[in-house]
């Protein structure tokens, strides 16, 4: 009975056990929003499933919460429950200066919100995802990406049902699994687990896709779930990573990366292709779990080339893309790449004894394995769409090449 993991940009699932209690594929992440003024500040939580604020937050707190907020023309009230992503129309109004506040993260050593430096949401935003269950079936991402046609297919060939013995495990696709473990993310998705496990008396099966496959190997790794799980299910998982997300992160670039339907909802609701590169390209700006599925040595080979600026004939080796970062002006993502950049080591991990596992990926079609810039690369703004240097098979995004890995 349960379920479990993702979402990002291209997204998906599939495949169980008929008399085994399943679990259905992640919805999406980032699901209401409040933002609050001095006055109510005290009583702001913090991000989802870190450890409460002893006495809230500071004066120094509240003030920084309330500059940031009035510079980028978000309201100095408290507002609850606005679709974070997809942006609601109402908070698109806001500006996109004001979305990038909500939805951008921090890197904070604050012993009150995380057990070790990793990255939060800003002073002034709490971010929650829905609830899990049926229930976050029912978040536009998880049709707009797809994932309702993977219940319909368990439902119809296995004999599901959802809510029932199929349910979706939602969570915060901003952050990077490392991050997920400090704020305590990790341990309450395990609980809910835990919850179905006991309500039915099944272990659970993970279903999980793309970036979901990595938090849902992280998840295995929580100390309860032993012997709670019996199978993981992972379609697309981002163990190599991809060089898409480079140019998701240079060029506000996320026609890889995104459904053409969620692409075109967001293209409606910010005015345009422009106004979506822009976005884009600063809400991604600093977002771990964007980093965590650039490229990996152990898919593409240390000394292969990622990115090849034409101008200047610079060359990014997969081992260096923390060099990329601070070029393009990321540099607080390329001070912490190393911790981010950290799917290989939990491969070494696996899935714990007694999990079957399994990889699925698309193997027919010309995935990007390196980028050609023709101009320098600019830092702080959005460069030009880049041309493909070389191409491997695979799905479009995740190149084949990370089957092998799944093979430890």
């Amino acid at each position: 009975p349960v379920a479990p993991a993702q979402t990002t940009a291209s997204t998906a699932a599939s495949t169980a056990a008929p008399d085994t209690a399943a679990a259905a594929t992640a919805a999406a992440a980032a699901g209401s929003v409040s933002l609050v003024d001095r006055s109510s500040v005290a009583a702001v939580p913090p991000a989802v499933g870190a450890a409460a604020v002893p006495g809230g937050l500071t004066a120094a707190d509240a003030r920084a919460a309330a500059a940031a907020a009035a510079a980028l023309g978000c309201p100095l009230v408290p507002f609850e429950n606005v679709s974070v992503w997809l942006p609601s129309a109402p908070l698109a109004t806001l500006g996109s200066k004001c979305w990038k506040s909500l939805m951008q993260l921090s890197y904070s050593d604050s012993a009150r919100l995380v057990s070790r430096p990793s990255y939060v949401n800003n002073t002034n935003v709490r971010v929650t995802v829905n609830r899990p269950g049926a229930s976050a079936m029912r978040y536009p991402l998880f049709s707009l990406a797809g994932y309702m046609r993977l219940v319909d297919f368990l439902e119809n060939n296995f004999d599901y049902s959802r809510g029932v013995d199929l349910f979706a495990l939602p969570y915060d696709f901003r952050l990077d699994v490392d991050s997920m473990v400090a704020s305590g993310q990790l341990r309450v998705l395990a609980q809910e687990v835990l919850k179905r496990v006991a309500r039915s008396g099944q272990r659970a099966i993970f279903i999980a896709h793309s970036h979901g496959a990595t938090v849902g190997l992280q998840l295995l790794q929580e100390p309860s779930l032993k012997g709670k799980v019996q199978g993981f299910i992972a379609l697309a998982p981002m163990f190599g990573g991809s060089a898409a997300t480079l140019a998701a992160r240079a060029s506000g670039l996320w026609d890889y990366m995104m459904p053409p339907l969620l692409t075109e909802e967001l293209t409606a609701v910010l005015g345009g292709p422009e106004q979506l590169k822009q976005a884009m390209y600063s809400l991604t700006q600093g977002m771990p779990s964007v980093a965590q599925m650039m490229p990996y040595a152990e898919a593409f080979g240390p000394q292969a080339v990622a990115v090849t600026v034409a101008s200047s004939n610079k060359k990014y080796r997969v081992e260096g893309l923390g060099n990329f970062l601070s070029d393009i002006g990321d540099t607080a993502m390329a001070s912490t790449y190393s911790q981010v950049h950290a799917a290989a080591a939990l491969l070494k991990a696996g899935p714990p004894p007694g999990v079957q596992s399994f990889c699925i990926y698309g193997a027919s079609s010309d995935t990007p394995l390196s980028l050609r810039y023709e101009r320098p690369l600019l830092a702080g703004q959005p460069n030009e769409l880049p041309g493909v240097e070389s191409v491997g098979k695979g799905d479009g995004v995740a190149p084949l090449s990370g089957l092998r890995l799944c093979k430890r």
